[in-house]
């Protein structure tokens, strides 16, 4: 409020409710006394009231029946701001899967996050399903490629061994890049095919197994071939998609 005294004109505020994510925004019980105060400093001209909203928690799981009791709740406190002289420009609830599925959560806006990178929310639709095209490339380059023997281990713990004599070929990237150290299994492009990592994903390196290739390609072009972790081109190159759910699978 100090700035809207400093600034002499009146903060435009979004009120968030916490109708069941049990994250940011005000519990329902509390709702009634920051409408209250909300008001009061309107009345004052220190703020105006322009957006009520909320955030959903299972939307990405259509059978579930938490989104109904979100909106009803949503519904509810609107109800109860409208009561209170609260005439909000705009009201908003709906997140991708929402925006993707529901359409009676969408209210005046909706609020779209992984949509925007193109991925699917839902664990039974692709996102070319849904009409969507991954939006992002992660690219570098393979630091090392050495070939090993079978049964060779790979990373932490030895999780991952080799079938056979093979190649491995290290990327530069890892969980300090944001790489999931649990993502065992994305698929990584390189030369117009895809591998899956192998082995623990490590701070800053990755694995991913070549097979048995040639040792002109494995000592000469592979350690400088351009990879790729994600994608922006339709068909088999559109990896995207297949990362998250590497994030939630355990691969030996």
């Amino acid at each position: 409020m100090a700035a809207a005294r400093d600034q002499e004109r009146p903060a435009r505020i979004h009120l968030k409710v916490d109708t069941g994510l049990g994250r940011n925004g005000v519990a329902l019980d509390a709702w009634d006394q920051l409408l209250g105060e909300a008001m009061e400093y309107q009345d004052q001209g220190l703020l105006r009231v322009v957006g009520i909203f909320s955030h959903l928690s299972v939307a990405d799981e259509p059978e579930r029946p938490e989104t109904d009791e979100q909106l009803a709740a949503f519904r509810e406190v609107l109800a109860v701001a409208e009561d209170a002289g609260v005439d909000p420009e705009v009201r908003h609830l709906a997140n991708t899967p929402a925006t993707l599925s529901r359409p009676d959560t969408h209210f005046d806006l909706v609020r779209v996050g992984l949509g925007i990178y193109g991925l699917s929310p839902f664990e039974a639709q692709t996102s070319a399903e849904l009409g969507l095209r991954p939006a992002m490339t992660l690219r570098t380059l393979v630091s090392q490629c050495k070939q090993v023997p079978d049964r060779q281990g790979v990373s932490y713990g030895l999780r991952y061994r080799t079938s056979g004599p093979s190649t491995l070929a290290l990327i530069p990237l890892g969980y300090a890049d944001g790489v999931p150290r649990v993502a065992t299994g994305g698929p990584v492009r390189v030369a117009g095919r895809t591998y899956p990592v192998v082995g623990r994903i490590a701070m800053d390196q990755m694995v991913i197994d070549l097979g048995n290739i040639g040792p002109a390609v494995r000592t000469s072009s592979a350690p400088r071939r351009c990879c790729s972790g994600t994608g922006t081109t339709a068909g088999p190159r559109q990896t995207t998609g297949r990362w998250p759910p590497a994030r939630t699978t355990t691969r030996s």
